[in-house]
């Protein structure tokens, strides 16, 4: 295969910007290499003999792993550079060109996502998946990471645009009983990638989501250069992308959500989210986790309805689903282990829609 040809009649750009990616990638670890912190001895070519500042491995605990890359640039960096000040202005003028790139930009990222890989199939083998399948899911995954990231840049006009025949919806008259009491709605769910899209579709059709986010959640794979100058950027443009959210690092965040749901809105809680000031351990894919115990603090307070809220898929084939609301006759701390065990189960059905695996 020649460097300029077409390959199966495709066009010979996407293979041009992988030789591109690759080599800005090992100048990124080259460089991230030279310019570590705590290193204790440096050779003439940069390289670091012994460092002196031990960084924790990526854990989800917590996250005390997991503030980012001790690198001064990684490949996440530049990804997010071009993402936020390329694809963001080319997006208003060329709305259409964000799907165009969604196939060569996840066959991109399955060729460079080296580490990425070998943490996914490290935590998925942990959680027991058919180890034939991962590198399948992986791929998968991958892609459903990319399209997300590019469906953001034009969330309304997918939107608008959604065929019916791509949308199945399950289950709203368990939400309609559930909003009819008057008391609110908790809507529990998880890290699943059509989280965005699903929200913004169940707007159009009357159904308003109040999300719950943290303003800036740790990252493993973003260096010093991307904390310092991209992440703030990314946050207030997903702030844009979100609409109407709590952030969950206020200090009145739990006064918000009450006052929200006595209001009879609806509020989307993701179960498997660790941030918050009080937690519980719970196994979860094959290893113990933290979780946020607010939950039953927040259902006691309101009397709010707790409604199980799935989604899966992309602006292809979206899939929402709601599942009748839990009985109240329940003691609310019961209601946590069940919605993790619910969650557990939808992971494992469709493994490459759920965001967290890398950070599990």
């Amino acid at each position: 295969m020649g460097t300029g040809g077409a390959v199966d009649g495709r066009s010979p750009a996407p293979f041009v910007l992988v030789d591109l990616a690759a080599r800005i990638h090992r100048l990124a670890d080259e460089w991230g290499d030279r310019v570590r912190p705590g290193s204790s001895e440096v050779e003439p070519g940069g390289k670091i003999l012994e460092s002196t500042t031990a960084r924790p491995h990526p854990g989800r605990d917590g996250f005390p792993g997991t503030a980012g890359s001790a690198r001064f640039v990684t490949m996440k960096d530049i990804c997010w550079f071009v993402y936020l000040c390329l694809g963001r202005p080319c997006s208003r003028f060329f709305p259409r060109l964000a799907m165009m790139l969604q196939r060569p930009g996840a066959w991109l990222a399955r060729r460079l996502a080296r580490g990425e890989r070998s943490r996914l199939t490290r935590r998925m083998r942990i959680a027991a998946l058919d180890e034939r399948q991962i590198p399948d899911i992986i791929d998968e995954y991958l892609g459903f990471a990319v399209g997300r990231a590019l469906s953001d840049l034009q969330l309304d006009q997918l939107v608008q645009r959604l065929p019916a025949e791509n949308l199945e919806l399950v289950g709203r008259e368990h939400l309609d009983a559930a909003r009819s009491r008057g008391r609110g709605v908790i809507l529990a769910s998880g890290h699943f990638f059509a989280s965005r899209l699903a929200k913004r579709v169940l707007k159009q059709r009357g159904v308003p989501i109040v999300s719950v986010r943290h303003p800036a959640p740790p990252d493993p794979g973003m260096g010093r250069s991307g904390r310092r100058w991209l992440q703030d950027r990314y946050m207030r443009f997903l702030h844009t992308v979100i609409g109407d959210e709590i952030v969950s690092t206020a200090p009145d965040c739990a006064m918000q959500i009450m006052r929200r749901l006595r209001s009879g809105e609806i509020v989307n809680l993701h179960i498997d989210a660790p941030f918050a000031t009080q937690s519980m351990r719970a196994p979860f894919l094959g290893q113990d986790q933290t979780f946020s115990d607010n939950l039953a603090r927040l259902i006691r307070l309101t009397d709010a309805a707790l409604v199980p809220f799935w989604f899966s898929g992309d602006h292809r084939g979206l899939k929402i689903e709601f599942e009748p609301a839990l009985e109240q006759t329940h003691a609310p701390e019961q209601f946590m282990p069940e919605l993790l065990e619910r969650l557990e189960r939808r992971v494992l059905d469709q493994p490459a829609d759920y965001e967290l695996w890398i950070m599990l």
